[in-house]
C-alpha cells in the first residue's frame, strides 16, 4: 500500500472528528484509538457497496482427501469445520427447520396395540419422527389406510402445512370420518412441533485465544452450547441469499457486545436448507470473511442440488 501524503496534525484532526461523529472510540488515555460498533458497521456497508475482496475460489475436494457426506445434514456440519478452519473463527451451521421442509412420503411402524410410529420422510431424505399413544387399540388392519391417508394429505407439503391442514379437517364432524382416518389425523396433529433446528458450534474453544480482548469468554462459551439465544438471532436472518452482517449491540445479545455475526442461507432449488457462517470479534477481517461465508454457502447449495 502506499503512503498516505498528508500531515501527522492532519491525521490526528481526521481521528478526532471521526472519533467526535461516534465512528472511534479512545478506550484508555494510554491507548490508541478504535472503531465502535458504528465504525465498523459504516466499514461494512462500504464493503458490500463497493464489493469485498474476493476469496479463493473454493471446492470441496481441496479440503481433505475425504469427500464430503452425502447426508444434507451431515454435509452442513462438515462444511461448517471448514469455514471455521479457514476462517480460524467459530462457526455456525443451523440445519433446516423441520417444519419447513416437505413431505415426500410417510411410513407407519406399529409400537404395540396402542403406539404408532409415524416416519415424515422430507425431499431431502431426512426424516422427522413422531410417537403417538391412543386410548383404544389399533386394529392391525386400518395401518395401511392410515398411512396412505396421511401420505396423501402430506405429499408436497411442509410439516408446518400439514399441521394447519389438519387442524381443518380435524374441525369438521368426526363422525363423517372412517376410524382409520381420525386417527390419521391424530397422528399427524402434533408433528414436528417439538422439533427445533439443529445448531452445529464447530471452532468454539478460538474464543480463549481472545481473551485478552473478550472479558466474558467463558459465558459466550456457556451461551453456545445452551444454543437458544444465538439460534434466535440467526432466525433473524434465515432467508438471507446474500452475506448478512449482524456487528455488536444490533445482535440484541449483552454478550455480543464486542462480536458479530457473518451468515448466509444455502438452498436446495427455492427452498432453504440451512444457514452458515461465523461468529468472531468485532474488529475481525470482514474483507476476507465475508466473501468466505459467501463462497461456502454457494458451494453447499451447489453440491445439495448435485446429490438430490
Amino acid at each position: 500500500n502506499e503512503a498516505i501524503n498528508v500531515s501527522s496534525a492532519t491525521v490526528r484532526n481526521v481521528m478526532s472528528a471521526l472519533e467526535e461523529s461516534g465512528f472511534l472510540v479512545q478506550p484508555h488515555t494510554s491507548a490508541g484509538r478504535v472503531p465502535t460498533a458504528q465504525g465498523m458497521r459504516s466499514y461494512v456497508d462500504l464493503l458490500s457497496r463497493h464489493g469485498a475482496a474476493g476469496a479463493p475460489g473454493l471446492e470441496f475436494g481441496e479440503f481433505g482427501d475425504e469427500p464430503p457426506p452425502i447426508d444434507p445434514r451431515a454435509q452442513a456440519r462438515w462444511a461448517g469445520s471448514v469455514l471455521s478452519d479457514l476462517s480460524d473463527l467459530a462457526s455456525l451451521v443451523l440445519g433446516p427447520d423441520p417444519s419447513a421442509a416437505r413431505i415426500r412420503d410417510v411410513r407407519l411402524v406399529s409400537l404395540g396395540p396402542r403406539k404408532v410410529l409415524a416416519i415424515f420422510v422430507e425431499n431431502d431424505g431426512s426424516t422427522v419422527e413422531q410417537v403417538t399413544a391412543f386410548e383404544q387399540p389399533i386394529d392391525p388392519a386400518d395401518l395401511v389406510p392410515m398411512q396412505n391417508y396421511l401420505a396423501e394429505l402430506g405429499r408436497g407439503r411442509t410439516l408446518a402445512q400439514l399441521r394447519e391442514r389438519v387442524r381443518g379437517e380435524l374441525t369438521e364432524t368426526r363422525g363423517s370420518y372412517h376410524r382409520f382416518m381420525t386417527q390419521a389425523l391424530a397422528v399427524a396433529h402434533g408433528v414436528g412441533q417439538d422439533h427445533r433446528s439443529d445448531l452445529h458450534v464447530e471452532g468454539a474453544f478460538k474464543f480463549v485465544d481472545l481473551g485478552a480482548e473478550l472479558d466474558r469468554v467463558g459465558e459466550i462459551l456457556r451461551a453456545l452450547e445452551e444454543k437458544e439465544r444465538v439460534i434466535a438471532i440467526l432466525d433473524e436472518v434465515c432467508e438471507a441469499r446474500q452475506p448478512v452482517v449482524i456487528i455488536g449491540p444490533e445482535t440484541g445479545w449483552d454478550l455480543a457486545d464486542e462480536l458479530a455475526f457473518v451468515l448466509c442461507g444455502f438452498y436446495r432449488g427455492s427452498d432453504r436448507a440451512g444457514l452458515v457462517g461465523v461468529l468472531g470479534p468485532m474488529r475481525m477481517n470482514y474483507a476476507r470473511v465475508i466473501p468466505l461465508v459467501d463462497q461456502v454457502a454457494r458451494v453447499l447449495s451447489t453440491d445439495l442440488d448435485s446429490n438430490a
